[in-house]
């Protein structure tokens, strides 16, 4: 899933930075974390691992899609349950002076933060499809942090403010039992899962097991959006990536192998209709000149 290299965990309780700090860790053999507390909101994002949490005398094992709300002054720990299961997460802080000026002129970007003050619920567990969306504004974050371009500061501004309404917008849709998540959510979830995932088992039982939404849904949302069975939108995406990777200078097998075919008969017929050549046509006519061993093998 990661996009990003993982941070080195420290054990740092306050903030260098004035508004924000985001750290995407993935842990081995990690100590447990001693009670402690400190002076700006802490959110945390459940990927991968076996741990306990504690807040005040509030004890949770969260799972993949949890995100934890610690507010300022609350005391919280962490246990280790397994060290050799790795521990994946988001840590995103972010300070209150920052929330409170935000929130001056956009009281939207405050509503998960109140939710948890009010009820005092700070474990809130987000389906397939939101948690996507969250993580990706996450990485997208955390992208611009480590990148040197222009307009930075600008970016960083943009980033921030659209991870703390994705994380509201998506509270609010979840807990507001009223608001239903529009369908094109769900296609570009389930798309860009299966675009970060063409090399690797994508049946349609497996995409309904992945997202918990019906074969059926799934079918009619690809028909009704873009007039094509998952089947058919996974087969024409694995073809694309073959076909840029035949012209980078791939060889035919290695190319089809690697994006998700497992024979070479179904794939030349899928390429042939696709493409309306055969793939060593396709590779003659298309590969660069600075590949001559490759094309003499597509000219034999």
């Amino acid at each position: 899933m990661a996009r990003h290299p993982s941070s080195a965990f420290t054990v740092r309780q306050y903030m260098l930075a004035k508004d924000f700090e985001l750290y995407y860790y993935n842990d081995v053999n990690l100590r447990s974390v001693e009670m402690h507390q400190h002076d700006y909101v802490e959110c945390y994002f459940f990927l991968e691992g076996k741990v306990e949490m504690q807040l005040n005398r509030q004890k949770c094992q969260p799972v993949p899609g949890d995100v934890l709300i610690v507010l300022p002054g609350t005391p919280h720990c962490l246990r280790v349950l397994d060290e050799t299961v790795p521990y994946r997460r988001f840590v995103f802080w972010v300070s209150i002076e920052y929330l409170a000026l935000l929130s001056k002129s956009n009281p939207e970007c405050a509503y998960l933060f109140s939710y948890v003050e009010r009820t005092g619920a700070p474990l809130i567990h987000f389906p397939v499809v939101p948690f996507l969306q969250l993580s990706d504004s996450l990485f997208a974050l955390l992208d611009e942090i480590h990148a040197d371009r222009y307009g930075k500061e600008m970016a960083l501004s943009i980033r921030l403010n659209d991870v703390l309404l994705s994380l509201n917008r998506c509270s609010y849709e979840l807990l507001e039992k009223d608001v239903a998540m529009p369908a094109s959510s769900h296609y570009d979830a389930i798309s860009r899962y299966i675009l970060n995932h063409l090399s690797e088992e994508l049946s349609l039982d497996h995409l309904s097991q992945t997202f918990y939404l019906s074969k059926y849904y799934i079918i009619h949302l690809f028909q009704d959006l873009i007039g094509l069975s998952p089947h058919q939108y996974i087969t024409k995406q694995r073809l694309n990536r073959c076909a840029d990777a035949i012209r980078s200078g791939i060889s035919i097998s290695e190319a089809y192998l690697s994006c998700g075919f497992h024979d070479y008969s179904g794939f030349y017929r899928a390429f042939v209709k696709e493409y309306g050549e055969s793939p060593r046509s396709y590779q003659k006519s298309h590969l660069p000149k600075e590949y001559p061993s490759q094309r003499k093998d597509a000219e034999s």
